[in-house]
């Protein structure tokens, strides 16, 4: 009986994240392999949505921020290149019915991330109540802590990162075209290759589902108070790594080379050309060479940084002494997730956004919405402009790799400090979830193009 309860949470928790999952929204196609004919289908305006309202256009507007910004950046909409300034005339047509699609379908995208957000909200409250040192739920805290074993969430996200992440992002990069004029077109070519759409597919959920990994497992760390005195620098090391998890991410959703993609980088970019030395970074990954340097970031960051914070992190000897000791459940675990991965991969295909038939993607417009772990960065943005982006990530990760520097430091006795760590923790993480959520349900607003 207790073998079966260990798996009801466990099942439940993926199925309702496979649930969320299968209602994505169609701009992303159906299965991993489409054919030519599909691909190019996608392409076409579609005409049956011109008799509703342009609600889109008139939410995509430039809000107040934009007019106290600098004027780098505006300009007619055209065909445009990530790491490239020239832009190229579109028919005026085109552009009206395929925008209205683009942003209708990121709407959808978003209503989907809403639910995904309150999932992982969820999750995180699981975790809270599990550990919970309230004596008459107890019986209820028990329950929960006995229907998975938290302490291997951390040798799950080590596992996904060797086993599916790092094999996966190999293979598709041999036919990845890293050029600003070429990667629309390789990863096209991936989408419509079932092979090379399946190995894009699982790199791509299997790399949000290592970001949520990583969150999870550091709340488990907060939840049994074990982030303070020696254990210090095993917390640095994780958190390190839970940030260049992030970095690696966000260049990885640059590197689709799609509208998505291209919007998201002329953000970031431009956001650094407004804080002090930050030009030097917009520069840097501008020109021919961006998708090079963007790649050689997302493989640094994945598999060297990340992968030697996580060895640190993992070979110390209190973390070395429960991977020991748990890496069987650890492995049954990451064995049913992976066919989870696998399934998904198999039936639904990573985001693409289909370009013109003038053109991959368009310069000048903001039509779409980010992936679920950038919406706190894209809404901070909504509400503090543009210039705001960089500060945004300081304040975020800044606090969770000093975290329990700045806790110790607290002129309380030993016991009330990991509590006072506990509610500042889930506090923060719960806000950020909210703050996404409020993101992921907003309209979409134009920051740097008029």
């Amino acid at each position: 009986m207790s073998t079966i309860r260990s798996w009801l949470l466990p099942a439940a928790l993926m199925g309702l994240l496979l649930m969320l999952s299968a209602c994505a929204p169609g701009d992303n196609g159906a299965a991993g392999g489409h054919s030519d004919q599909m691909a190019e289908a996608d392409t076409e305006p579609d005409h049956a949505e011109a008799d509703e309202p342009a609600a889109h256009a008139s939410e995509s507007a430039p809000d107040e921020h934009a007019a106290g910004e600098s004027e780098e950046g505006h300009g007619e909409p055209g065909i445009g290149y990530i790491g490239l300034e020239t832009r190229e005339p579109v028919p005026a047509h085109e552009l009206d019915a395929w925008q209205e699609k683009v942003a209708k379908e990121a709407y959808k995208k978003g209503v989907i991330d809403q639910g995904r957000l309150i999932f992982f909200a969820l999750s995180f409250i699981v975790v809270f109540l599990a550990f919970l040192k309230i004596k008459k739920l107890e019986p209820f805290s028990r329950i929960l802590r006995e229907a998975v074993d938290w302490h291997t969430l951390g040798t799950i996200s080590g596992l996904m990162l060797v086993g599916l992440i790092i094999p996966s992002g190999i293979i598709i990069t041999f036919f990845y075209m890293p050029t600003s004029a070429g990667v629309y077109q390789s990863v096209e070519y991936m989408a419509t290759r079932p092979v090379l759409a399946f190995f894009r597919n699982l790199h791509n959920w299997s790399s949000e589902i290592f970001i949520w990994l990583m969150i999870l497992h550091a709340a488990r760390t907060i939840s049994t108070r074990s982030f303070l005195g020696n254990r210090k620098f095993i917390w640095l090391s994780g958190a390190v790594a839970a940030a260049i998890a992030w970095v690696a991410f966000l260049s990885g959703s640059f590197m689709r080379g799609d509208q998505e993609a291209l919007e998201g980088f002329a953000h970031m970019m431009y956001s650094f050309t407004l804080v002090p030395l930050g030009k030097l970074i917009s520069d840097f990954f501008t020109g021919e060479l961006a998708l090079i340097r963007l790649t050689t970031l997302h493989i640094i960051a994945t598999v060297f940084i990340m992968a030697v914070f996580l060895a640190l992190h993992i070979l110390m000897r209190k973390v070395h002494v429960v991977v020991v000791k748990r890496w069987r459940k650890a492995v049954i675990y990451s064995t049913a997730l992976t066919i989870f991965m696998v399934v998904q991969s198999i039936f639904m295909e990573a985001p693409f956004i289909r370009g013109l038939q003038s053109g991959p993607t368009v310069a000048g417009i903001e039509v779409t919405k980010p992936p679920w772990p950038i919406y706190f960065l894209i809404q901070g943005e909504n509400w503090f402009g543009a210039n705001a982006m960089v500060a945004i990530l300081a304040i975020v990760f800044i606090p969770l790799i000093v975290f329990p520097y700045v806790i110790e430091l607290l002129p309380l006795p030993a016991a009330k400090k990991l509590k006072v760590g506990e509610i500042a923790f889930y506090t923060c993480t719960i806000l950020l979830l909210l703050i996404s959520y409020i993101g992921a349900a907003g309209r979409i607003q134009a920051h740097i193009f008029m």
